[in-house]
């Protein structure tokens, strides 16, 4: 991977990690309530889960539209 790709997909790479931790903390928030705070309520997990499948899902259309570019012969994004 040249420095160009790498540089073209690190916000992506941010953006899908973040995504992640949000998803990870709504399902344990979740499924083991005894780890999470106290006062957390079970619609602040669902909330968590939301918002992070909401930014995995936009992360990958965006390696989805590198990958398609760079298939095309064309210059990705960025």
């Amino acid at each position: 991977m040249n420095p160009t790709r790498q540089t073209a997909a690190l916000p992506l790479l941010l953006l899908n990690g973040v995504g992640t931790l949000l998803l990870g903390a709504g399902l344990i928030g979740l499924l083991a309530p005894h780890l999470a705070p106290p006062l957390a309520a079970a619609r602040i997990a669902w909330s968590l889960i939301g918002v992070g499948l909401i930014l995995d899902l936009a992360s990958m259309a965006g390696f989805l539209r590198i990958a398609l570019k760079q298939r095309q012969g064309g210059r990705e994004p960025g």
